[in-house]
């Protein structure tokens, strides 16, 4: 029947058929097209994105471990074997988390373009992160607030702007987003 139909398009009569679908294809195959993808999406000005360095180091991982595995044979147990191994090349937790998210989208992209079964997606999404206190990843050390000596010191090395937002978001405990978001309405100036 898809010779006949591929004849039928040399005719002219209609669009080229897609070839019947034999089996899954392997992970190395989901990669490549999860690839094309995220090259396409993760750009701002023309330029590609961090995001899209980050979908190669993923997409890396997965074909080391299991390039020619067929997506359908793929399972939570392969996905927790990823973790495993990030684990003993000594990445920290929150890294493993990240980079096992990162494997999890690539084959939920893959299930919305009907390359991946959706019982494979499924499967995945089913296995845990890693908990903090609960694995043997390395923890990063805690973020600590910048001392106020330092802060002292740079102030004078930044634009008006930029140093009275750093003393603003110094006295409300503010987030930088929330600094860069605040207009003058909304702050009350009449007290001191």
């Amino acid at each position: 029947r898809f010779i006949a139909n591929l004849a039928e398009a040399a005719a002219g009569e209609e669009a080229v058929p897609e070839p019947p679908r034999v089996g899954w294809i392997t992970c190395v195959e989901l990669g490549a097209a999860y690839l094309e993808y995220a090259e396409r999406y993760y750009r701002r000005d023309g330029k590609q994105t961090e995001q899209a360095c980050k979908v190669k180091r993923r997409i890396r991982i997965l074909v080391d471990h299991f390039g020619t595995l067929p997506v359908n044979e793929f399972s939570a147990k392969r996905l927790k074997a990823i973790q495993a191994a990030l684990v003993a090349e000594g990445y920290t937790r929150v890294g493993v988390n990240e980079r096992v998210n990162g494997i999890r989208r690539i084959f939920k992209w893959g299930t919305s373009e009907d390359l991946v079964p959706p019982a494979v997606y499924q499967a995945l999404a089913c296995v845990p992160g890693l908990r903090k206190g609960r694995t043997k990843a390395r923890e990063l050390p805690p973020v600590l607030p910048v001392d106020d000596a330092t802060v002292e010191a740079t102030l004078p090395h930044l634009g008006a702007v930029v140093a009275d937002m750093v003393r603003f978001q110094r006295l409300t405990g503010c987030r930088p987003g929330e600094v860069c978001s605040i207009r003058p309405m909304d702050v009350d100036p009449s007290a001191e």
